[in-house]
């Protein structure tokens, strides 16, 4: 049995780690997985066994968890490497200064740009994998396209085939009342306030439409108090996504910049109707008013989200095209693709 290494950065958690921790929990014949992360992350707590090294993070050049890790390696005997994040690559490559020279791929979660192109060149990456074609055509061109593969984030379908909770009741809002909501870390790359300009807008033409925003981040004080409104509800960080996403009427999805949008398939898999931010990736994801809306202004959001309160049988057929699609995503075809990637790597070596 082959042993991949996976290392992981941050402390947080969000859709690399999500992905991590279900690529680490699927069964399989042919790979043992270990974990290198930070100690006092999430990731850390919902992983930790013998697999797992958990280390403290320092600064960008950290030398004490290279060295940590190159032991870690050694003691295992690992077979390939598989990075995370940025400041995970820069550990892998401390590393191999001090003589460690395991392979690695390289998995990149984020549709920021790439500032230091050598570490996606180096002859010790084997492969890097992107979660969408948008992000693959921003890699080609500066690498070769044998390099790159393209594998989009898996879900557990089954765990979205529930029923609603009594989160109205919860609310203390009428059984009538529209849901909206967010899931997102509220942090400025992920544009909530757009959400809540347009939930302003909204609630001024309907008062049975109510917002709820899930997550934490640095700008929740401050969004608290400039978008106070009883209509409007910060739930903070939660745990039970499938029934919160069960009770939304419409999931608004704000992002401005994104990897790809897990978020988004987990609502179309609760058959929840998407609208979203034209970010670059979206269209991997969304056939405009086939199995969602995309929208390029808040006017536009608005008009959406009115359409489809207003048309039941509509919403509901297109609630249905975006059940069918995201089958396609589900974590168990997700894993056979991955496996697939690890054994044209190590077949070779």
């Amino acid at each position: 049995m082959k042993k991949i290494l996976h290392i992981n950065s941050n402390k947080n958690w969000r859709g690399a780690e999500i992905q991590l921790h279900q690529i680490i929990q699927q069964a399989s014949k042919n790979y043992q997985h270990y974990l290198f992360c930070v100690k006092d992350s999430i990731l850390y707590q919902k992983n930790k066994n013998a697999h797992t090294f958990g280390y403290t993070k320092r600064m960008a050049v950290d030398i004490i968890a290279a060295f940590q890790l190159k032991n870690f390696i050694k003691q295992h005997q690992i077979d390939l490497i598989h990075l995370h994040d940025s400041h995970a690559i820069n550990t892998y490559y401390l590393a191999r200064c001090f003589g460690m020279k395991t392979n690695a791929i390289i998995h990149k979660h984020t549709h920021f740009p790439i500032k230091n192109k050598w570490k996606y060149t180096h002859e010790s990456i084997q492969q890097i994998i992107c979660l969408t074609n948008t992000s693959k055509q921003q890699l080609a061109s500066f690498i070769s396209e044998y390099k790159i593969s393209v594998l989009a984030p898996g879900i557990d379908i089954s765990k979205f085939k529930i029923k609603k909770d009594e989160l109205k009741q919860t609310l203390n809002i009428a059984e009538n009342a529209v849901i909206i909501g967010i899931i997102a870390a509220l942090e400025p790359e992920k544009n909530v306030e757009t959400f809540l300009k347009i939930a302003q807008q909204l609630i001024q033409q309907h008062a049975n439409y109510h917002f709820i925003i899930i997550g934490n981040g640095s700008l929740k004080t401050s969004l608290q108090t400039v978008y106070k409104n009883e209509h409007i509800y910060f739930l903070g960080y939660r745990e039970d996504i499938p029934s919160l996403l069960k009770n939304m009427d419409v999931f608004l999805f704000t992002s401005k910049v994104e990897g790809f949008g897990q978020v988004i398939v987990e609502a179309m898999a609760s058959k929840t109707i998407v609208v979203c931010n034209n970010y670059d990736a979206v269209k991997d994801i969304i056939q405009h008013e086939q199995t969602g809306y995309i929208f390029t202004s808040i006017q536009q959001a608005v008009e959406n989200i009115e359409h489809i309160i207003n048309n039941e049988a509509y919403k509901s057929a297109i609630e249905e095209n975006a059940y069918n699609y995201v089958q396609q995503y589900d974590v168990h075809l997700m894993y056979q693709k991955l496996e697939a990637i690890y054994s044209s790597i190590l077949n070779k070596t």
